[in-house]
């Protein structure tokens, strides 16, 4: 669990950098509303303290007292991320000022998709990500002013972007059960020339 861990976490400083930078974008511009300054402060104040985590998790050299408690903690940081990111898009698809928030809301997509690859290492934490990038995509869907041809290329992407989660956490999981299977098969070898 610790490399899973590390595999997942490693990088976190440059998707901090990215997730203040990016929100910094979304707000510059987009119509400047209460709510979406509010979302984008609370997104970046998740992203403090996912990078408080992280420095935390490297201090202590990727070694863990409660590996699960550390993977549940990676899970909900991931879940609260893709939600603050989806609220954020929800907001923005929400206001009627036309191309400048349809260019915001798009914007928030792709990071979106960028940050998920980080929490896609870890099958637990891509799959929180993908729950809150779900409701988030739902908000959007209900609230926006979205025309119909963006409301259907969102339910596609989020498709795609379910499955491409989903083919990540299998592929993770099916590495580390060869990585178990070679550990047991090398330790039976040692045993047996014993």
């Amino acid at each position: 669990m610790q490399s899973q861990l590390r595999a997942a976490r490693a990088g976190y400083p440059a998707t901090f950098a990215a997730t203040v930078i990016a929100a910094s974008a979304v707000l510059w511009s987009a119509p400047l509303r209460l709510t979406t300054n509010f979302a984008a402060a609370i997104l970046c104040i998740v992203a403090l303290l996912s990078l408080n985590r992280w420095r935390e998790e490297r201090r202590v050299d990727w070694c863990f007292a409660d590996p699960r408690g550390a993977i549940l903690t990676f899970a909900r940081l991931s879940f609260v991320t893709a939600l603050g990111w989806g609220v954020l898009m929800a907001l923005l698809a929400a206001t009627p000022d036309g191309p400048e928030s349809l260019l915001a809301t798009f914007r928030t997509i792709g990071v979106k998709t960028v940050v998920a690859l980080t929490a896609a290492s870890g099958p637990l934490a891509g799959l929180a990500f993908l729950r809150g990038s779900c409701i988030g995509a739902a908000l959007t869907i209900v609230f926006g002013h979205l025309p119909p041809r963006i409301v259907v290329a969102l339910v596609v992407f989020m498709i795609l972007f379910a499955r491409s989660i989903l083919v990540q956490a299998n592929l993770f999981i099916v590495n580390n059960q060869a990585e178990l299977d070679l550990a047991t098969a090398t330790l039976e070898r040692i045993e047996a020339k014993l």
